[in-house]
């Protein structure tokens, strides 16, 4: 981590080592800046987590997903459109594309060159 003149750098899975800080700061208490700077990387890695745990949900939800030609008996597209209904599913994929599109049916006929 380098930021505002300061040079951190992991050193083992809990340590970090410090090699530079700004020349500025020439009488700034050391213990204070350590608990301050081990304060900021707990939050650091707390949201390194989230975020992973983020990633793998969003990698199983788009595992378990309908895929593109997959075959779907009846009582499931009924179900799936029950849930889209009563909104208990999103309209986009774990990666945020849609699901769904609105067609007017003036596109709708353009599409099949029906449009007159």
């Amino acid at each position: 981590m380098l930021a505002l003149g300061f040079e951190i750098e992991e050193f083992g899975r809990y340590s970090y080592q410090i090699r530079a800080v700004p020349a500025v700061l020439t009488s700034f208490s050391l213990d204070g800046f350590t608990l301050l700077l081990n304060g900021l990387l707990k939050d650091e890695r707390k949201l390194k987590q989230k975020e992973l745990i983020r990633e793998e949900l969003i990698m199983m939800s788009c595992k378990a997903a309908v895929k593109g030609g997959q075959a779907l008996d009846k009582s499931e597209i009924t179900n799936l459109l029950n849930m889209i209904k009563d909104e208990q599913i999103p309209l986009t994929c774990p990666h945020g594309r849609p699901i769904m599109l609105k067609l007017s049916k003036a596109e709708l006929e353009k599409r099949f060159k029906r449009q007159v």
